[in-house]
């Protein structure tokens, strides 16, 4: 049972339990030879994730993300280690897509809801700010994934509490 809101995000959305995009569930096992387990951060998920093809990089983006996304023991730091996060963050406010967002911020929010020096890494890349400028967006998902990245981050410290208020309160407050 969850004993602190840190540790109670969720591994599958609850408004949506599979992809939003119809053909992202296929291209995003491709990465793992068609089995639909995905153990460690491959090359070809590294390189999807710079892709000009917007299905490639939402595919490698979902891969990344279901990664993130078991119950026990997900691979936090391998994903750290394999350099993916700071291009996660600049999905969060780059990707044109909707769908790129939310995923995006879904794998990142995984990976704040680990140990503190793991929170640490992701507010250190800069995600702070866009997972703010999510509370915006006209996509109810894409929100809802900010305020669990948000209140992950909050939730590991005073010193991340204050941070997201001073943030939340320098871009205008909450709308």
């Amino acid at each position: 049972m969850c004993k602190s809101f840190k540790g109670c995000y969720p591994l599958k959305s609850p408004k949506n339990g599979k992809l939003r995009a119809q053909n992202a569930e296929a291209a995003a096992n491709a990465g793992d030879g068609g089995g639909g387990k995905i153990s460690k951060v491959t090359k070809e998920m590294i390189e999807g994730l710079h892709s000009e093809e917007a299905e490639t990089r939402l595919a490698a983006t979902a891969s990344v993300r279901k990664l993130l996304s078991v119950e026990v023991d997900p691979p936090i730091d391998d994903v750290i280690s394999s350099g993916v996060v700071p291009r996660l963050v600049e999905l969060l406010s780059e990707a044109e897509s909707p769908d790129q967002r939310f995923e995006a911020a879904w794998a990142l929010t995984n990976i704040a809801s680990g140990t503190s020096a793991q929170t640490t890494f992701v507010v250190e890349q800069g995600a702070l700010r866009p997972f703010i400028q999510l509370l915006g967006s006209e996509d109810d998902n894409v929100r809802e994934q900010g305020v669990w990245a948000l209140g992950n981050i909050a939730g590991d410290s005073h010193r991340f509490r204050d941070m997201v208020l001073d943030e939340v309160s320098e871009q205008g407050g909450l709308k």
